[in-house]
């Protein structure tokens, strides 16, 4: 993406398709492991144990598929942030300079 390149930027429409698409991908995670969920046996714990496995996988995948989304918009969002950066530390440097100056003078003035 060009820094300034908004035509790639997602649209809502996909975010959400992509959103649901995903939690409809792990309902069964979701409605499996409740509340009242316990472990009651070696087997299930197997089980268990390959669901975890299964789980952690979905995650890394849904990451990937939000890094898809957002990744434009944090390259967007770092072309304006540098844009104003220099402004910013300009005055930055000038308040810090003039607070400086000012308290020496008071400074002085307490001296004297």
């Amino acid at each position: 993406m060009a820094k300034t390149d908004t035509e790639n930027l997602p649209s809502k429409a996909a975010v959400l398709e992509a959103a649901q698409n995903q939690l409809l991908a792990v309902a069964k995670f979701t409605v499996k492991f409740n509340a009242d969920f316990a472990v009651k046996d070696d087997a299930q714990a197997q089980a268990v144990g390959a669901d975890l496995k299964v789980i952690k996988s979905a995650l890394n995948s849904i990451e990937d598929e939000r890094k898809k989304f957002t990744k434009p918009l944090d390259e967007l969002k770092k072309f304006f942030m540098d844009g104003f950066r220099p402004a910013e530390n300009a005055l930055k440097t000038a308040e810090v300079i003039a607070k400086r100056a000012l308290l020496e003078y008071q400074q002085e003035l307490a001296r004297a």
